[in-house]
């Protein structure tokens, strides 16, 4: 029998929470309208009314919901983030995605029967790291980081009954998975605290030298297209021909403001399958700025035995403008793209 490994999916609104079901997704993270997530941008995310008839919805089709409340608050912010996991519970939502140990405690202690999810922000990597957030929190479920190989990933299986989850498409973030403190030491603000690298506010668009740039804090970030600031935070990356750093010929990071990314797209579409054999339960699809329910198909269907890896792949490769990457799954550098045919 083959092991089923489950697709966990994206949605910013209602709309694309209804477009990720419809694309087969078996769970959908959301996050609320406000600091306690790491994707608080303008335009993005829901209200309370909102995540409740996405819950109610998503159920109906038998469709889990998880709310993400991942930041490491400062005390001020602490309540905000309680009570967000609050507010997840009396939606009917399945469960919160955390790393914050007062958050996680709160979780375990207020509401024994929402299930709990280690972000990937927490970093836990070991199988010892893996058990203390089980047996201190009743964590069932842990985002692993990126840098770990599919040996590695084994190995924690054959060491814990706690289901495994691994990001397995979307641009990186350039940080020790989700620790960054790129954006307080230019803008003043955390991603933490803040919950957005780049918060809107901070950032403004000038012209220097005949073409726009982005001014975040003391930072500048060229713009190459004329494009006006529409509110988001991290309009720049639909600019690929912004600031990019290479090494050599190869493109590694791009610079946008006070958020660093890598310059390709982490996928591992051709490795579900030896995913699934290493023990991972589900995989995940980040957050992306568009073609997000077409991803999660393809997704869906390679999973599904219904398309060809390589089918899928050349469609991938189409809709992401950054080269693809999987290196360190393989136990390469991470910007390496190293196909299993």
């Amino acid at each position: 029998m083959r092991r089923k490994v489950l697709l966990n999916a994206p949605a910013g609104n209602l709309p694309s929470l209804i477009a990720a079901v419809a694309a087969g997704a078996d769970s959908i993270y959301i996050g609320f309208r406000s600091p306690t997530n790491l994707r608080n941008l303008p335009g993005l995310n829901f209200s309370l009314e909102e995540a409740a008839e996405g819950v109610r919805f998503a159920h109906s089709r038998n469709v889990e919901v998880y709310v993400t409340v991942n930041t490491y608050p400062l005390d001020p912010q602490l309540a905000a983030c309680l009570e967000a996991v609050d507010d997840a519970a009396d939606i009917g939502a399945d469960g919160v995605i955390a790393a914050d140990w007062a958050v996680l405690d709160h979780a375990k202690a207020r509401h024994p029967r929402l299930g709990l999810h280690l972000s990937c922000v927490a970093g836990a990597a070991d199988a010892e790291a893996i058990r203390f957030y089980a047996q201190a929190f009743g964590v069932t479920n842990v985002i692993l980081p990126r840098v770990l190989t599919l040996s590695q990933i084994a190995a924690l299986r054959a060491q814990t009954d706690v289901a495994l989850e691994v990001l397995a498409f979307g641009v990186l973030c350039a940080n020790y998975d989700g620790r960054c403190c790129l954006s307080s030491f230019i803008t003043g603000r955390s991603a933490h605290s803040a919950g957005a690298c780049a918060p809107a506010e901070l950032v403004e668009l000038a012209e220097q030298v005949g073409r726009p740039v982005a001014i975040s804090g003391a930072c500048l970030t060229a713009r190459a297209l004329g494009r006006e600031r529409d509110g988001c935070g991290t309009c720049c990356r639909r600019y690929p021909d912004g600031m990019v750093l290479e090494a050599g010929a190869q493109p590694i990071f791009r610079i946008e403001g006070p958020q660093t990314l890598s310059a390709q797209t982490w996928c591992l579409v051709e490795h579900l399958g030896a995913l699934a054999r290493a023990g991972v339960d589900t995989v995940r699809v980040l957050p992306q700025l568009s073609h997000t329910g077409r991803i999660v198909r393809l997704y869906r269907e390679v999973l599904d035995h219904c398309r060809a890896c390589s089918d899928a792949l050349g469609e991938l490769r189409a809709l992401s403008p950054e080269q693809l990457c999987n290196g360190w799954l393989l136990g390469k550098a991470g910007w390496v793209y190293e196909s299993s045919n």
